[in-house]
């Protein structure tokens, strides 16, 4: 579990919401957001607050120790709170927790004067102040005998991560050094290039050069270069030899979000196979970044009575895109794509709640008034979907999303990465 995991747990099992955690702690709601989600870890004054809100060492919200079970004989906030209101009487100059040797010498001669006055009555009230001064004080050595102990626990939790990081980092470089001396000794090749030259949009497919010098070269060797576009298609070039056994073509293959180089040397019936390069997410690369803003204004709706949500209209919702035009790998002639259609819609799962509405400034999109049902789990966002002008559709997703938790949407972290997000063929319209 991490200390995300474990703030959005205690959160819930003391009844918060991400808002009133944030206030509570003085930071604003994005801020626990971020901590749940794993986007940032709180600073130490936030932890040790977190510590005391939740009763919990700091230590377990960091992952690093369990929960201990209260001590048979450890004191209660009760009892704590009844020695220092006695206390408090004789405190007046000395600093928090700690009575001054004048002020002990008070105490002790009270007790004994108490005592020397009724002699044959017995009195428990001055035992019982004497024994809460001896516990009280107990109580704030082994206090700070136990914030030694963590200090030193930290320290050595330090020292033991550094040591582990740098062997970690060493054996990475020694599994990095062996990696390339195995391919080197398996190499079929003494040299070799492969890079792309261009992109075709409009048609739809990648230019790349490559070539390659045979480690071993027998007379009647042949080399035939191939792009594997990962979507089944191969396309296969012959190699041309420059006459000092080094083989070189350009292949012209569909464009795709992963492409692998490979020649093939063929030496009579033998064929071999070197991987020269992979190339990825050139296909993506050829879109403009459509980025949508404001999306956070879901933050904090609840459900209504009538179990549904009620959201837009009266120009409540407004959400405004800034679309970044990409210059496309192309060679000495880059290509800016523009001519975009963007449609902008609420989506609940992936399907399609309400399209929302142009406005003529500043490519706002206004949300009419719409009511839809969605049930704790379900994940509500805004998204764009996107059509250039070679009638290629892509999405552009809000980020962060939405999940509805209690009836009430609460910003969610998550894998925007994965590239079924960004094919409409995967959201329903």
């Amino acid at each position: 579990m991490t200390t995300g995991q474990r703030i959005a747990e205690k959160r819930r099992e003391h009844n918060l919401s991400q808002e009133a955690l944030g206030e509570a702690l003085g930071v604003s709601r994005q801020s626990i957001y971020k901590w749940e989600a794993d986007a940032s870890l709180p600073e130490i004054d936030k932890l040790v607050a977190l510590s005391r809100l939740f009763e919990v060492p700091v230590g377990w919200l960091l992952g690093v120790e369990d929960i201990p079970e209260a001590a048979p004989g450890e004191f209660t906030e009760e009892q704590i709170r009844v020695i220092e209101e006695i206390f408090a009487r004789y405190q007046h100059s000395a600093p928090a927790g700690e009575l001054s040797q004048e002020q002990r010498e008070q105490v002790e001669a009270l007790v004994a004067e108490q005592m020397a006055a009724r002699p044959k009555k017995k009195r428990r009230w001055p035992w019982v102040l004497a024994a809460a001064v001896v516990l009280f004080f107990a109580w704030t050595a082994l206090s700070s005998w136990v914030d030694q102990l963590n200090n030193r626990f930290n320290s050595l939790s330090s020292s033991i991560n550094e040591v582990s990081h740098d062997v970690n980092q060493q054996i990475g470089s020694i599994s990095g050094r062996v990696e390339d001396i195995l391919k080197a000794q398996n190499s079929l090749a003494a040299e070799y290039v492969a890079q792309c030259l261009s992109l075709d949009v409009e048609g739809n497919t990648a230019l790349f050069s490559a070539s390659i010098t045979p480690k071993t070269y027998a007379e009647g060797l042949e080399v035939v270069f191939q792009a594997d576009c990962g979507d089944g298609s191969v396309t296969q070039v012959p190699g041309t030899d420059d006459g000092n056994h080094r083989f070189s073509a350009q292949i012209t293959c569909p464009l795709t979000n992963s492409i692998t180089l490979s020649a093939v040397l063929v030496d009579g019936g033998i064929r071999q196979t070197q991987l020269l390069d992979t190339f990825s997410d050139l296909y993506s690369s050829t879109f403009p970044e459509v980025d949508l803003d404001y999306v956070t204004r879901l933050w904090g709706e609840r459900r209504a009575e009538d179990g549904l949500f009620h959201l837009g209209g009266a120009g409540d919702f407004q959400i405004g895109i800034a679309v970044k035009q990409r210059i496309v790998y192309s060679g000495e002639d880059p290509v800016l794509q523009d001519g975009l259609d963007v449609q902008v819609g609420l989506f609940r799962n992936r399907e399609l709640v309400a399209w929302m509405e142009e406005t003529k400034k500043n490519e706002l999109y206004d949300l009419p008034a719409v009511q839809f049902a969605a049930e704790d789990g379900d994940s509500v966002c805004f998204a764009a979907r996107i059509t250039d002008r070679y009638d290629r559709q892509w999405m552009s997703i809000g980020v962060p999303a939405c999940e509805v938790q209690d009836g009430e949407l609460e910003l969610v972290g998550g894998d925007y990465s994965a590239s079924e997000l960004y094919d409409p063929a995967n959201w329903t319209f």
